[in-house]
């Protein structure tokens, strides 16, 4: 998306911890889901970014991501979504 590159990299000057979450499993689309945001210039520190994944194949994309998002707001105060 225009511009989303630029907005990210501003989130991290300002001190927010980038996550990206997908419904993608580690086992299988790890290496190359990491490896595309670096091709798109996203910022993806590995020391202070995360990006999360399903640990298997077949769990429920919108339950995984639902588990996730409720055990990070136990940890933030704040969090901004976007899809």
């Amino acid at each position: 998306y225009e511009g989303v590159i630029d907005f990210i990299q501003h989130l991290k000057d300002l001190g927010a911890r980038i996550m990206y979450l997908t419904g993608r499993d580690v086992e299988r689309m790890g290496h190359g889901s990491l490896q595309v945001l670096k091709l798109h210039q996203l910022p993806v520190d590995e020391a202070q970014d995360k990006l999360i994944l399903k640990p298997k194949q077949g769990m429920s994309d919108s339950k995984f991501k639902r588990d996730v998002f409720f055990d990070l707001i136990k940890d933030h105060s704040e969090i901004w979504f976007f899809e």
